[in-house]
């Protein structure tokens, strides 16, 4: 048995030729399913690995190489291709009006909220022009910086950063977006990258919900197993922009801009007129300014200290896209990746030849402040109610609002109302436009309060319980739980519902004997009864602290709101008649549609009520039509 055990892990492991020590090797990408990646795992030359996808790099020489092609030959295999800063030139800086950029332009709009990825030689932390919210280096640790790791020794990817993100700060230069949350993603040193290396980068990317990345880099090789990477990606939601590649026309769009899901982009001096250098093809997408702009450079970098340079090239002109793109997604959260893909190529001033071309793609980019024409949604968040408004509804003919995957009926043409609790909440909406267009955007509203440790937006009661939190009916308990399972009071309840009629709550005397001024609903429980809402019992106590039978609940809900009781309505409670005080007011629950009772027909009188069900017969009578 031992033997047999010996034998059967030996031949799940790869065992390479032994005659290949003398040959030269070289780094390969290995994309294949789990199984197979778990048993090259098992090797000592596997140099990296990844999380999103079954990947692993490996040291092969052309034997080894020519082994595992046969072992496994469904893998993809690709050689780890070198990567290079796009190149530049020093030049004298560019400024941003020629694409409605400056900030009174773009005002109030500051890319705020929206988390921005350079994919480069890392950021100038210490630079007072910038602020970086975070990072990471996926070289090699010589290759990282001594302190910060994402530090940039080099000055390409400061530079990039700049256009994006420098403060509006009374000092050097401003940024297309100062207020987004910059991120620095140190995968490129002073003798390039690899394939490895920058899929390395774009993976944190994914991990760390990116919105925008930038790729100012390019190689003339590939497609390589980096696509998989940008793929997943895209499909994530994320906006990729790519430097084109300063290669003139002579080599077209370099990778990784080539590839579909990265938006292409070339350069533009300040006439207006594509740069001798700069790559294009039938893959650019739009323009830019990267001919002499003026941006953050490390302080000890070639700037006497001053901390700026002027850089001309494709990858100057990438982050012009980026920043603009990181306007429209703080303006229009609700926007998908594609979505605001087309509203960049659809506000660009179309350059050249009428319509697309090779050389400006659909235009040069611009930061359009009117945009009436585009049906989409924006919404307003406060204190777990959530308003979604349609914008340009005149051009919808009709759309259907998913919140957390249940259709949602508008409260009025166009506006949606919706109460939930703290947590991510995702909304699809399904557009058809008046020109027969057909679109789809998803987004996800982040609520911060209310918040319950004990309540979460998976519940079905949630958005009941959030919509008396927001008004100020019903309260958590000191510790931050809502004990929804616990029995509510006589006291408790008539203050819930006092809270909901505007009753006067102010602590008194009452009329009952075990409710005194300093109980803390004593003044909606005389209300109540100054209202005619409730009696209390025969020896002239009121029990505030006895638990709530659905009986009293039903009596009490049915006064305070007036429910209307049809006789001609059949009765849908079997367990309930005429004989008992509160058939009446059960009745009237049910024609109101508050409740419905148990799936066996029942309703169970008797049955003492939970702060969570006497929430939701609240929520119900307060707004029926909501919450149904």
């Amino acid at each position: 048995m031992k033997r047999w055990l010996v034998l059967i892990t030996l031949l799940g492991m790869v065992i390479f030729p032994t005659n290949s020590s003398a040959e030269q090797s070289s780094k390969y990408l290995i994309h294949s399913t789990v199984s197979d990646i778990q048993k090259m795992m098992k090797q000592e030359n596997v140099t990296a690995s990844f999380e999103v996808l079954p990947i692993v790099e490996l040291e092969l020489t052309p034997t080894e190489l020519q082994f595992i092609k046969k072992s496994y030959p469904n893998a993809s295999v690709s050689l780890v291709q070198e990567y290079e800063i796009a190149a530049y030139t020093d030049k004298i800086p560019a400024q941003f009006p020629m694409i409605k950029t400056v900030p009174t332009q773009t005002v109030p709009y500051t890319g705020k909220g929206v988390k921005v990825g350079v994919l480069d030689t890392g950021i100038d932390v210490d630079h007072p022009d910038l602020k970086v919210a975070g990072g990471i280096c996926t070289m090699d640790i010589e290759n990282c910086s001594s302190g910060t790791s994402y530090d940039d020794d080099n000055g390409h990817g400061t530079h990039v950063a700049g256009i994006i993100a420098a403060l509006q700060n009374n000092q050097g230069i401003v940024g297309i977006a100062p207020n987004v949350e910059l991120y620095a993603i140190k995968s490129l040193g002073r003798g390039g990258s690899s394939s490895t290396i920058i899929a390395k980068g774009i993976e944190w990317a994914i991990n760390n919900n990116i919105d925008i990345l930038n790729l100012s880099i390019t190689t003339t090789l590939g497609p390589d197993i980096m696509q998989k990477f940008i793929e997943v990606a895209y499909d994530s939601g994320m906006i990729i922009v790519g430097a084109a590649g300063n290669e003139g026309a002579t080599r077209g769009v370099q990778y990784p801009a080539l590839y579909e899901d990265v938006i292409a982009i070339s350069s533009v001096n300040s006439e207006k007129k594509i740069t001798a250098t700069s790559s294009t093809g039938e893959k650019i997408e739009l323009a830019a300014p990267g001919f002499e702009i003026t941006s953050t450079y490390p302080l000890d970098k070639y700037t006497e200290g001053k901390g700026y340079a002027t850089l001309s090239g494709t990858s100057m002109a990438a982050p012009h896209v980026t920043g603009i793109a990181a306007l429209y997604k703080e303006r229009f959260p609700s926007f998908s990746n594609s979505k605001i893909r087309e509203l960049l190529t659809s506000r660009s001033e179309d350059l050249g030849p009428v319509g697309r071309d090779i050389q400006y793609g659909f235009g040069l980019v611009q930061y359009q402040n009117n945009i009436d024409d585009i049906p989409f949604l924006n919404y307003e968040l406060s204190k777990g109610k959530i308003t979604i408004n349609l914008q340009n509804k005149e051009n919808v003919k009709s759309i259907e609002l998913l919140f957390n995957g249940e259709v949602i009926a508008p409260k009025s043409l166009g506006v949606w109302e919706v109460y939930q609790v703290a947590g991510s909440h995702k909304v699809i909406a399904d557009y058809v436009e008046t020109t027969g267009k057909i679109h789809q955007d998803i987004f996800n509203i982040d609520v911060i309060e209310p918040k319950f440790t004990d309540i979460s937006p998976s519940l079905w009661y949630s958005s009941h319980i959030a919509y008396l939190g927001y008004n100020n009916i019903i309260y958590g308990k000191t510790d931050g739980s809502f004990q929804p399972n616990v029995q509510i009071t006589r006291g408790e309840a008539v203050a819930l519902l006092g809270r909901a009629l505007g009753l006067n709550g102010e602590p008194r005397q009452t009329k009952f004997k075990d409710v005194g001024s300093g109980f803390f609903a004593s003044g909606y429980i005389q209300s109540a009864f100054d209202s005619g809402y409730v009696s209390g019992f025969p020896d002239g106590t009121f029990r505030p602290s006895q638990p709530v039978t659905r009986a009293e609940m039903a009596i009490l809900m049915a006064k305070m709101y007036e429910l209307p009781f049809d006789e001609s309505i059949p009765n849908r409670f079997k367990d309930i008649n005429p004989e008992m005080m509160s058939y009446e007011s059960i009745r009237a629950l049910g024609e109101s549609g508050i409740t419905l009772g148990y799936p066996d027909g029942t309703f169970q009188a008797n049955q003492h009520m939970t702060r969570f069900s006497f929430s939701v017969f609240v929520a119900r009578a307060e707004e029926p039509n909501m919450f149904k």
